[in-house]
């Protein structure tokens, strides 16, 4: 039998409209919606697909979980306006975009007034809804992420500190965006110089080789023993590129890791006996500590 919570969600654009429909419609929960800047157009919307949308923040008061789902410019005044009104066993989950300090600092304005905190970040697209994975952290995370788990929610937990799960988020963005940035200038390099597809499938071909993982633990394992060769490829390849009129920002950034790599090798050595990602990344973190 399906557990039936109240939910109020703090923020009616696309995460907190995509999140308070899917609890209301896919997992037949009780939602309550609350943003004073939505639209009129988006609140009649989401009344007919069974969300009560409030006016007054007090109506938060018999909730079981409150969603935060508003632009990080204003989580301090969400957070500030919602827990007031929260009933003392509510539990507060702050899914904005934020790094670890900013969610410190909001765990302590909702501790101070006696309510429960919860670190959250969503790893993929708003629109997915309750399908999205969510991230938790927190004293409470696996308690939380089990009641949510409960009603469909893709949540679950990864650690009791709070800032954990913005961490996270804020690492895998790094890696999705430096990865889109350099398909976009490679790609964009390659088209310029009329070899677009040719480059795109050989690449997409070298990579369907090894799943993801393997493919990372490839590269990172053997980024020491080859650092000195391949900046010197790298480098190459910019002074090549250079007539493409592409401006070259992660090219000139690769060089830079690789240049940070081998001058801590002149003050340290790498192990001769590196077999996984882990012993490769502490190897690294060790050479580069001095």
């Amino acid at each position: 039998m399906k557990n039936n919570y109240h939910f109020g969600v703090v923020g009616l654009g696309q995460l907190g409209s995509a999140l308070a429909t899917d609890l209301a419609i896919k997992a037949e929960q009780n939602v309550l919606g609350f943003d004073p800047y939505v639209n009129v157009e988006r609140a009649q919307l989401l009344v007919q697909k069974g969300i009560t949308v409030i006016e007054n923040v007090e109506a938060l008061n018999d909730v079981d979980y409150v969603l935060i789902a508003v632009p990080h410019s204003h989580s301090m005044e969400a957070v500030k306006t919602v827990v007031p009104a929260m009933k003392s066993d509510a539990v507060l989950i702050d899914l904005t975009s934020a790094d670890a300090a900013s969610k410190l600092r909001l765990a302590e304005v909702a501790e101070a007034a006696g309510k429960e905190y919860m670190d959250g970040a969503v790893l993929g697209p708003a629109a997915d809804g309750i399908r999205v994975p969510i991230i938790l952290a927190g004293a409470r995370a696996d308690e939380v992420a089990d009641a949510l788990s409960s009603v469909g929610v893709n949540a679950r937990a990864v650690g009791g500190q709070i800032g954990q799960a913005s961490s996270i988020k804020v690492v895998r963005s790094v890696l999705a965006k430096g990865l889109e940035a350099l398909y976009v200038e490679g790609l964009l390099s390659a088209r310029r110089l009329g070899i677009q597809d040719v480059v795109f499938d050989s690449f997409c071909a070298m990579l369907d080789t090894r799943n993801a993982a393997d493919m990372a633990a490839l590269l990172v394992t053997t980024h020491a023993m080859h650092a000195q060769r391949r900046c010197e490829e790298v480098m190459m390849s910019v002074d090549t590129l250079a007539s493409t009129g592409i401006p070259l920002h992660m090219s000139k950034a690769t060089i830079s890791v690789f240049t940070d790599t081998i001058k801590s090798l002149r003050k340290n050595s790498a192990s001769a006996q590196i077999k996984t990602l882990d012993q490769a990344l502490a190897d690294l973190d060790r050479i580069r500590e001095h």
